[in-house]
Protein backbone atom coordinates (compact mmCIF):
# COMPACT_ATOMS: atom_id res chain seq x y z
CA UNK A 1 0.00 0.00 0.00
CA UNK A 2 3.05 2.51 1.00
CA UNK A 3 4.69 1.48 -2.12
CA UNK A 4 1.44 2.43 -4.20
CA UNK A 5 1.06 5.83 -3.03
CA UNK A 6 1.68 9.17 -4.01
CA UNK A 7 1.24 12.89 -3.34
CA UNK A 8 -2.08 12.91 -3.72
CA UNK A 9 -2.73 10.05 -1.18
CA UNK A 10 -3.32 10.03 2.77
CA UNK A 11 -1.97 7.49 4.71
CA UNK A 12 -3.23 7.07 8.25
CA UNK A 13 -0.75 5.50 11.00
CA UNK A 14 -2.41 4.74 13.81
CA UNK A 15 -1.10 3.67 17.31
CA UNK A 16 2.58 3.21 15.60
CA UNK A 17 4.47 1.21 18.00
CA UNK A 18 1.89 -0.40 19.95
CA UNK A 19 3.27 -3.33 22.29
CA UNK A 20 6.57 -2.00 21.22
CA UNK A 21 9.03 -1.31 24.25
CA UNK A 22 8.41 2.62 24.50
CA UNK A 23 12.18 3.67 23.10
CA UNK A 24 12.17 1.21 20.69
CA UNK A 25 8.64 2.21 19.42
CA UNK A 26 9.21 6.04 19.07
CA UNK A 27 12.47 5.12 17.39
CA UNK A 28 10.74 3.00 14.68
CA UNK A 29 7.76 6.39 14.66
CA UNK A 30 10.67 8.90 14.20
CA UNK A 31 12.13 6.47 11.77
CA UNK A 32 9.48 6.35 9.52
CA UNK A 33 8.17 9.96 9.58
CA UNK A 34 12.02 10.82 8.76
CA UNK A 35 11.52 8.66 5.50
CA UNK A 36 8.46 10.00 4.45
CA UNK A 37 10.05 13.56 4.90
CA UNK A 38 12.74 12.30 2.73
CA UNK A 39 10.22 11.43 0.06
CA UNK A 40 8.75 15.07 0.29
CA UNK A 41 7.05 16.12 -2.39
CA UNK A 42 6.55 12.90 -3.86
CA UNK A 43 5.52 11.69 0.01
CA UNK A 44 1.55 10.86 0.60
CA UNK A 45 -0.06 13.10 2.75
CA UNK A 46 0.52 11.47 6.39
CA UNK A 47 -1.72 11.91 9.54
CA UNK A 48 -0.07 9.97 12.42
CA UNK A 49 -1.98 9.04 15.79
CA UNK A 50 0.50 8.29 18.64
CA UNK A 51 0.69 7.96 22.26
CA UNK A 52 4.77 9.30 22.14
CA UNK A 53 4.87 13.03 23.43
CA UNK A 54 8.18 12.56 23.01
CA UNK A 55 8.03 12.74 19.44
CA UNK A 56 7.64 16.43 18.89
CA UNK A 57 10.85 16.98 20.74
CA UNK A 58 13.28 18.88 18.52
CA UNK A 59 15.62 16.54 19.02
CA UNK A 60 13.56 13.42 17.95
CA UNK A 61 12.19 15.61 15.20
CA UNK A 62 13.35 18.44 14.34
CA UNK A 63 11.13 19.65 11.72
CA UNK A 64 8.55 19.22 13.91
CA UNK A 65 9.52 21.89 16.92
CA UNK A 66 6.93 24.94 18.52
CA UNK A 67 6.25 25.99 15.06
CA UNK A 68 5.81 23.26 13.12
CA UNK A 69 2.08 23.32 13.55
CA UNK A 70 1.94 27.07 12.74
CA UNK A 71 3.67 27.01 9.71
CA UNK A 72 1.86 23.56 8.51
CA UNK A 73 -1.54 25.54 8.84
CA UNK A 74 0.16 28.50 6.86
CA UNK A 75 1.00 25.64 4.11
CA UNK A 76 -2.82 24.51 4.15
CA UNK A 77 -4.52 27.83 4.12
CA UNK A 78 -1.66 28.99 0.87
CA UNK A 79 -3.28 25.55 -1.05
CA UNK A 80 -6.71 26.15 0.24
CA UNK A 81 -6.57 29.31 -1.42
CA UNK A 82 -4.56 28.23 -4.39
CA UNK A 83 -7.35 25.76 -5.20
CA UNK A 84 -10.26 28.13 -4.54
CA UNK A 85 -8.76 30.61 -7.56
CA UNK A 86 -8.96 27.35 -10.07
CA UNK A 87 -12.44 25.87 -8.48
CA UNK A 88 -15.70 27.00 -9.81
CA UNK A 89 -18.12 28.31 -7.21
CA UNK A 90 -19.40 26.41 -4.05
CA UNK A 91 -22.40 24.41 -4.81
CA UNK A 92 -25.64 25.66 -2.93
CA UNK A 93 -28.62 23.39 -2.87
CA UNK A 94 -32.11 24.59 -3.82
Amino acid sequence: MVNRATSRSLLVVDEFGKGTAPADGLGLLAAALRGFAAAAPTAPRLLACTHFNELYEPEVLPRCGPGAAAALRAQQRRRRRARRSLSLPPFRSP
